[in-house]
């Protein structure tokens, strides 16, 4: 009997000390997922494995959604999650936020570089804020970081963890494509202020990165006869495309010239359909 009630009051204890842990922000605070994700429509295979060759997950996964990269160097594959959307190559750091978004939150792809992710937005279910120093992200929000002297085109990701004492210092975790090799990595936050070059992120209104999806029909707007694409290269630089991949891309009537990069993200060509 007595080593039931010890073993009792060293439980309270326990739970008395971890919550004072979480009010202080003292430990890692991950948002769990209340239903993960659906497995991607356009997928065959982990990681579109069947129909993009070399593809592979880099480990990092949240709220069902997975980071995906490649083993080959300047083999990307351009997919529309649903016909008529913006178009995304896979495994760019763009590709990753869009499906993600798309798969949880039912928002369509738009166009957005990387650090364009943010301000380009074009919905209300989700709140745009600033990287002012009055607040701090939350797991499941979408961040954008700028361009730099060697990324034009800068980086986006989403947060799965935070770990921030009660000033707002200490780190969050964040996953990510073609950037980490395990698709995930921490960014320091001080004073409430997140650097790694983080100039905002996208909130969920209700219930966070870790409510149930819904997937909804994408919107008139999304189905246009304009066919986009939104890219993004983070650290590993990206050759040039070959006339080929790029004529997948373009619609126009007459072949387009390649696509081509040196880092960073950026958008892809614009061009109207055939009618």
């Amino acid at each position: 009997m007595r080593t039931k009630r010890t073993t009792a009051a060293a439980a309270r204890i326990l739970t008395s000390l971890l919550g004072l842990l979480l009010a202080a922000g003292i430990v890692a605070v991950g948002q769990p997922a209340t239903a993960a994700a659906p497995t991607p429509s356009w997928w065959s295979g982990d990681c579109n494995v069947n129909n993009h060759p070399g593809s592979y997950a880099l480990g990092a996964s949240y709220n069902g959604v997975k980071a995906c990269g490649t083993t080959m160097n300047n083999n990307e594959r351009l997919v529309r999650f649903f016909p008529g959307a913006w178009g995304e190559y896979e495994w760019q750091c763009v590709e990753l936020v869009m499906r993600y978004l798309y798969l949880v939150h039912g928002i369509a792809p738009y166009g957005a570089n990387g650090k364009d992710v943010v301000n380009n937005y074009p919905g209300t279910l989700l709140a745009k804020v600033n990287n002012s120093g009055s607040s701090t992200p939350s797991p499941g929000d979408i961040v954008s970081m700028s361009a730099t002297a060697t990324n034009a085109y800068g980086h986006t990701a989403v947060v799965t963890g935070t770990s921030l004492n009660g000033s707002g210092t200490g780190t969050i975790t964040v996953m990510e494509q073609n950037s980490s090799a395990s698709g995930s990595r921490s960014i320091t936050v001080t004073n409430r202020v997140v650097g790694g070059n983080v100039t905002g992120w996208l909130h969920a209104n209700s219930g966070g990165g870790g409510q149930q999806p819904r997937v909804r029909s994408p919107p008139a707007s999304t189905r246009s006869s304009m066919a986009a694409v939104s890219t993004c290269a983070g650290a590993r630089q990206r050759a040039r495309r070959s006339t080929a991949s790029t004529a997948t891309v373009s619609r126009s009537r007459r072949p387009a010239a390649p696509l081509s990069w040196t880092s960073g993200c950026r958008r892809g060509r614009r061009t109207r359909t055939p009618s």
